[in-house]
Formats: C-alpha cells, sequence, structure tokens
C-alpha cells in the first residue's frame, strides 16, 4: 500500500485486466495492467502516473509551486481549457490557478521543444497565451477558420475576451510563397463575412481568413497553407502531398474515390491512393505477347472517346493506363494487373478466348495490305475482337 498526496486514503496495488472501462483520474486514458486503487472511494490510478512528482514548476505559472490535487482551488475550472477540474488537477492554493492534468503536460511539453507561451498575431489586438482546448462545447472553435480546437491552441490574455485559434492558424503569415501556387505569392486576408470560399488544394468549403492569389482567384484555407509536397513518384512531373480523406477526388491510377489518405498534385488535379503508390513499372497480361509500360496518362488521338483493348470499356482521359504503343494496345491499370489475381474456374474456356483474342491481334498486326484494300476487312476483324473480349469477360466474371 501507498500514500498518495492526492488522496485521503491509502492505495492499494492490483492487476487490472485488459477490456476494463475505468479512467486513470491522472491521464484519464483507459486503466489496464499494474495500478493503485483505493475501492471505497472509486479512485484508481496507473502505478507509472502515481509515480509522477506531486509538486512541479509549470512554465506557464511560474510565480508559484503547483501541486497535484483532488479537487482544484476554490476556482474549480482549468485555465486553459475553461471545463472544470473535476477528478485531480494541478493547481496553485496561492492564485486560485487551476489546470487539468492532461492539459499541464501537454502544454509543458510544446513549450520545452522551444515554442513560446505568449504570442502576438496577425488576428487580434491583444496579447494571447497557450492553451489547451478538448473540442467537445460549442465554444471550442477558432476564430481564424471556425473549425473546432482540439489540444493545443492560443487564447487571449484577457478574461473579458473569448478569442481563440489553432497553434497552425496563430502561425500563418501575411504573406508567403507557396509549392501549390508558385506564379504569385499569397496574401493573407478575410473571406467575406457570410460567405464561404472553396480551397483551390482540397476543394472543400471553408470560412475564416484564407490565403489566397486574387490575380489567379486561388485560394488556400488555413490548414492547407502548411502542408509541402514530399514524395516523387514516376507516375507524375511534380512532387505529391499527403492529403487527408475526401470524397471530391478520384484516384488516376484505379478511378475510384479517394475515401482514405491520398497523394495529390493541386496544380495538375492529379490523385494517388496511397495504396496504388507501389505499381510496376512494365508488366506481362495473358492477353497480350509483349510487356506492358505505365503511364500516368495516355490518348491515343483527340476523338474524346478512350477504351481500354482489355475489357472494351470506357477509359477515362486523366487516369493512368498500360499501353504497347507498338501494338496500339491500351488498358486499364486494374485490367492489367487482375490477371495474376483471378481464380481460374474454367481454364479450357478461358484459354480459348484468350487464344482467339491473340490470334486475332496477331493478323491485325501483320496486314499489309493498302489502307484501302484493308478498310473492310479491318472493320470486320475489329468487331470480332471486341466480340471476343466481352465473351472472354464474361468467363471471367
Amino acid at each position: 500500500m501507498i500514500k498518495y498526496a492526492a488522496h485521503e486514503h491509502e492505495l492499494s496495488l492490483f492487476i487490472m485486466k485488459t477490456g476494463s472501462s475505468i479512467l486513470c483520474k491522472f491521464c484519464r486514458k483507459i486503466l489496464s495492467g499494474e495500478v493503485y486503487s483505493c475501492l471505497g472511494c472509486l479512485f484508481f490510478i496507473h502505478m507509472k502516473c502515481a509515480e509522477f512528482p506531486q509538486s512541479l514548476q509549470h512554465p506557464v505559472h511560474q510565480q508559484h509551486i503547483l501541486r497535484i490535487t483532488s479537487s482544484g482551488g476554490r476556482n474549480k475550472n482549468c485555465k486553459s481549457c475553461w471545463d472544470e477540474t473535476d477528478g485531480l488537477a494541478v493547481s496553485c492554493g496561492e492564485c486560485d490557478f487551476n489546470l487539468h492534468i492532461g492539459c499541464a503536460l501537454e502544454i509543458r511539453r510544446y513549450l520545452e521543444e522551444g515554442e513560446s507561451a505568449d504570442l502576438g498575431s496577425n488576428f487580434h489586438k491583444h496579447q494571447l497565451k497557450i492553451c489547451h482546448r478538448e473540442g467537445h462545447k460549442d465554444s471550442d472553435f477558432c476564430r481564424v477558420c471556425s473549425k473546432a480546437i482540439k489540444g493545443l491552441g492560443y487564447q487571449c490574455k484577457l478574461l473579458e475576451c473569448s478569442f481563440q485559434l489553432h497553434k497552425w492558424c496563430a502561425q500563418l503569415p501575411t504573406k508567403m510563397q507557396h509549392p501549390f501556387h508558385p506564379k504569385h505569392p499569397l496574401e493573407l486576408q478575410p473571406v467575406p463575412p457570410g460567405g464561404s470560399q472553396e480551397c483551390s488544394a482540397c476543394r472543400k468549403e471553408f470560412v475564416g481568413y484564407e490565403l489566397s492569389c486574387v490575380e489567379d482567384g486561388f485560394h488556400l484555407d488555413s490548414k492547407c497553407a502548411f502542408l509541402v509536397p514530399t514524395l516523387k513518384h514516376p507516375l507524375h512531373e511534380h512532387h505529391l502531398t499527403l492529403f487527408e480523406e475526401t470524397r471530391n477526388f478520384h484516384c488516376n491510377v484505379c478511378g475510384e474515390v479517394c475515401k482514405s489518405e491520398y497523394y495529390r498534385c493541386p496544380m495538375c488535379n492529379f490523385n494517388l491512393h496511397t495504396d496504388c503508390l507501389p505499381l510496376p513499372s512494365k508488366v506481362k497480361h495473358k492477353d497480350h505477347v509483349d510487356q506492358l509500360t505505365l503511364y500516368d496518362r495516355y490518348l491515343e488521338d483527340d476523338s474524346g472517346e478512350y477504351y481500354c483493348d482489355l475489357c472494351v470499356q470506357r477509359r477515362h482521359a486523366d487516369h493512368g493506363a498500360y499501353c504497347c504503343l507498338p501494338c496500339k494496345l491500351y488498358a486499364h491499370i486494374h485490367c492489367a494487373l487482375s490477371w495474376e489475381k483471378l481464380k481460374i474456374t474454367d481454364h479450357l474456356a478461358i484459354d480459348g478466348a484468350a487464344d482467339e483474342i491473340t490470334c486475332l491481334q496477331k493478323e491485325l498486326k501483320e496486314m499489309k495490305m493498302t489502307r484501302e484494300e484493308v478498310e473492310h476487312r479491318y472493320q470486320e476483324l475489329l468487331k470480332k475482337l471486341k466480340d471476343a473480349k466481352k465473351r472472354h469477360s464474361k468467363l471471367l466474371s
């Protein structure tokens, strides 16, 4: 048993099984493993949390020593997030200064990395101080981007002023050169009151402030302003940037909606699922004698209508393709890669259809007649080729 300064009774050590929903009074995380408890008071704390110093000097309240208490001071609201300090808190009895344990630890960790506790801002006339928000109250929203603040932010030092903003929004410059729009510098300005703007990078609507180029109509929200290109992929000429999930874009490789994290080039509207990154530059397919080469996009003519020669379905002009240029064969990426993933159930029927396609393609390739002489025969063979591919697709489905 141990005596814990922030609790009136002695605590006993025991093992908490996994799967419990009980939270540690100190870190507010689910308990498991070795814990101390007072069963009469339903007080539980991780063994490691119980070993944390009971008094500390904190950078946001340096004039007095703070102590871990079970009830906070007389004014029981956390000076960072303004929620009540029920349970354990870091408190100064002389000043009625209180912080949640989580708020105190995260702020101290941030400041120990060399960041400033106080800040001047382009958005507010008063000095700001570091704070921590849980993001669950209606008042926990950033006055710059109007999104919830969860984690570290900055708030006005004046108690009567409710101005607050995200840590990253507080660091927005008044002017910057951005890789998403290298032609001109972007300037910080407010979105017109009552209106919203579409971010040119992520295509999501936002309000508050933006970094924009009025000349080109380019707009960045506060979050995208801090994104930078990090990946060079052989499918695209520019470096790509990692974005969060969205439903606004389709992957240029597989054509599916980007529901998970994806890489994007905002200048070219080129998008790539993280799962689609490791594509082979060359593949061999059962339906073609030569290797197929990967291209980020390939348009064989200016007709505006493009087809996959493996499934005979429409092919999107902006999506990647596997091609055999000498044979003028163009294929969806998923069609070119699908053969290895197929579950073959009727080898004879499938192989027969594939052989028919190969023979027809070879006959088309080897024809030496003039265009006028071959026109009728060419159209006839082309129709037979498409019919054979359709039968082949049905056998695989």
